[in-house]
């Protein structure tokens, strides 16, 4: 499948993308991506147009769901902890 039936079919795929800096993990609903490491958004068509730009990559889709635990973990704990810190001070 190319990209545009991709997003014209709003499935959800996983996804590896091109975020302006290097590539991401994220899952692709119609024309949008949520990146899997920060829960940012972003424009299919401003992922492809940046990535023409710098010479990359745009998207890669994966033909199976895969584990991107690794990829929010650091931030998953940060999270955990901060909560659990801010449930204590209030008991």
């Amino acid at each position: 499948m190319t990209i545009k039936e991709i997003v014209n079919s709003g499935n959800a795929v996983q996804v590896m993308f091109y975020d302006g800096e290097g590539m991401c993990s994220g899952i692709m609903v119609g024309d949008k991506i949520v990146c899997a490491c920060c829960g940012a958004v972003y424009d299919v068509d401003e992922v492809v147009s940046n990535a023409i730009e710098d010479g990359r990559e745009a998207i890669r889709m994966f033909g199976t769901w895969v584990d991107v635990s690794t990829e929010v973990e650091g931030d998953l704990d940060n999270y955990v902890n901060h909560t659990v810190l801010l449930e204590m001070e209030d008991k």
